[in-house]
């Protein structure tokens, strides 16, 4: 994940961590300060923190290629994205690990809106674990919402 400094837009926090299934402890950790050099274009978002965060993930596979990720859970979007291809399939095809977008906000794309998507999720995920498949107006499954 990429974390700004307060006040800025382009100093920010780089943090990586991976984690031991299925205990969840954490057996790495780094984070390294960085200045964001592109500028914030919606739609581009790997343009600007894919190269910081592919540079975490080889750091780490040098210092400790034992511990080489399985899989790759990033703040952005995956295909669910207006090209199909969000800030995970950008850098999972880069590192050439699975990588899954975990993202905070829909994009609204074939038919799916932010209204429908609480309606969907208020009656099929009311409990942890629940999930519901992303289906746009063309029949395509964008994602899945998780709880």
């Amino acid at each position: 994940d990429i974390s700004f400094v307060k006040g800025s837009a382009t100093d920010a926090c780089a943090g990586l961590v991976v984690c031991e299934l299925p205990s969840l402890r954490v057996v790495y950790a780094r984070c390294e300060r960085i200045s964001l050099r592109e500028p914030y274009i919606p739609g581009y978002l790997a343009f600007r923190e894919v190269p910081f965060l592919l540079q975490l993930l080889r750091v780490h596979n040098t210092e400790r290629p034992e511990l080489n990720p399985e899989l790759v859970l990033v703040d952005g979007n995956g295909i669910l994205h207006p090209h199909r291809f969000g800030l995970a399939c950008h850098l999972g095809v880069l590192c050439g690990t699975p990588t899954v977008g975990v993202a905070k906000s829909l994009h609204c794309v074939d038919g799916l809106t932010t209204r429908n998507m609480r309606e969907l999720t208020a009656q099929t995920c009311t409990r942890a674990g629940d999930s519901a498949l992303l289906v746009g107006d063309s029949g395509a499954v964008w994602g899945a919402a998780l709880r």
